[in-house]
């Protein structure tokens, strides 16, 4: 009769659904080493995600049917939660609007266990429109115009520059004689001083142009707090350019003081380089020390020529403009400054062949695309200069030329931007133009 009754008990388990069902403790007779498992043929336990959701005895046998009694081999156990499909498991965070068991057409059963997805935090809301003066200055929270700004600002930068040069290769570096104004009664130009005048006040009005990028750089840069050292040192930079320009022309275009002012404006274009590039999200390529110390010597080597390139002006006859007839230049021999200028030069291509030839090695390809611009742009800055040394300096190569020299400079902090990873963008700030992403046998130490 014992074994007829528990056949009838787990049949009356089945009968009332619930197949599939585990004691919480071992069965009488099971042995203690399995721990309680069920066996074949004998009921299981629910999952831990539905055990003690409730006790309701009368919802934890849900299909009773009417009339009977409990069953009791079923009795003190809950329903089974919903099999699960094998294969990979999903997070049920955020299920469609037809979720399993929600079927359309079919309320779900009594007792049934249905899983519902549950999305966690609050839920987006539009942003407001801008009210009143706010909708002014909404282009400070954008990151597009910040980048726009910062570029805007180094284009000018360099603008600056070769107009500078248009103003001492035309003599009319004292077309305004005093500083701020132009004359000592006028701030503009008078007709005593029309034509260099007008040349001298147009570059100082470029300043202003300058100054304004410099300052919308930094309220962008402020309000949106990125990158606020690089945006305050070209802010400051700029009334320290203003100061030194009028030292320049107190002093009679000084050429010591004409260099400085030169260089200070190599400086202020190296700021705003790195700013475009972090601003830019572009990080830097993993690289053996050697590249990145090749990198470094690059852009010293650069900075090298380019205060060779001042003494060599500054001993030339562009040195500035005529003083009662007497010229101020460096007393340097034109002639030994050039060759040791060319000489720079020449160092300066062969670290460049040697940097391209390190990126290929490396398969660097962003780093060899920007090695082999500064190394064409090197061989055409060396053609110009060789020609109008032999031409006898003429003004509009003189200009082309400066202008090649911001090129060569900004050529050469690319290269150094690439790999310096002191000076790369912060990681999770949109890496747009990154440099791509080092494959793990690329990646060195040091």
């Amino acid at each position: 009769m014992a074994p007829a009754r528990q056949r009838a008990a787990r049949g009356g388990a089945r009968r009332a659904g619930n197949a599939g069902l585990r004691r919480p403790r071992p069965a009488a007779g099971r042995h203690r080493p399995r721990r309680g498992d069920a066996g074949g043929g004998e009921p299981d336990l629910a999952g831990p995600a539905v055990r003690g959701g409730h006790r309701d005895p009368a919802v934890e046998v849900p299909e009773r049917r009417r009339g009977r009694a409990a069953v009791p081999a079923v009795r003190g156990v809950v329903p089974r939660a919903a099999p699960r499909t094998r294969g990979r498991r999903r997070h049920t965070a955020a299920r469609p609007a037809h979720a399993r068991g929600l079927v359309p057409g079919r309320a779900p059963r009594r007792g049934e266990v249905v899983p519902v997805g549950v999305t966690t935090g609050i839920a987006p809301t539009p942003a407001a429109a801008p009210v009143g003066g706010g909708r002014w200055l909404s282009w400070t929270r954008s990151p597009a115009w910040l980048r726009g700004l910062a570029v805007a600002a180094l284009v000018s930068n360099v603008v600056i520059v070769v107009s500078g040069g248009a103003v001492r290769l035309t003599n009319s570096g004292l077309g305004c004689p005093t500083w701020p104004k132009c004359t000592a009664a006028s701030l503009t130009p008078t007709k005593a001083y029309s034509f260099h005048g007008i040349i001298e006040f147009s570059n100082r009005q470029i300043t202003f142009v300058v100054g304004l990028f410099a300052v919308l750089v930094l309220v962008a840069a402020w309000r949106q707090r990125r990158e606020r050292t690089l945006a305050v040192a070209g802010f400051l930079a700029i009334p320290a350019q203003a100061v030194l320009g009028g030292v320049t022309v107190l002093t009679h275009l000084n050429p010591y003081a004409v260099a400085c002012h030169f260089l200070l404006s190599m400086g202020v274009i190296a700021v705003y380089a790195v700013l475009v590039h972090r601003l830019r999200g572009e990080g830097s390529a993993s690289v053996p020390a050697a590249a990145r110390w090749a990198s470094r010597a690059l852009v010293a080597l650069g900075a090298l020529v380019l205060v060779l390139g001042t003494v060599t002006t500054g001993s030339g006859p562009h040195a500035g403009d005529l003083d009662k007839g007497t010229l101020h230049r460096i007393h340097l021999s034109p002639r030994a400054a050039s060759q040791l200028h060319a000489d720079s030069v020449t160092a300066l291509i062969g670290l460049t062949l040697g940097v391209i030839l390190l990126a290929y090695a490396l398969r660097q390809r962003a780093l060899a695309r920007a090695a082999v611009v500064l190394f064409a742009l090197e061989w055409v800055q060396g053609g110009i200069g060789w020609t109008q040394y032999f031409l006898g300096l003429p003004p509009l190569l003189v200009v082309v030329h400066m202008l090649g020299a911001c090129l060569v400079w900004l050529g050469a902090l690319r290269v150094w931007l690439l790999v310096e990873p002191s000076v790369a963008a912060p990681r999770g700030g949109g890496h747009r133009g990154a440099v791509e992403s080092p494959s793990p046998a690329n990646v060195y130490p040091g």
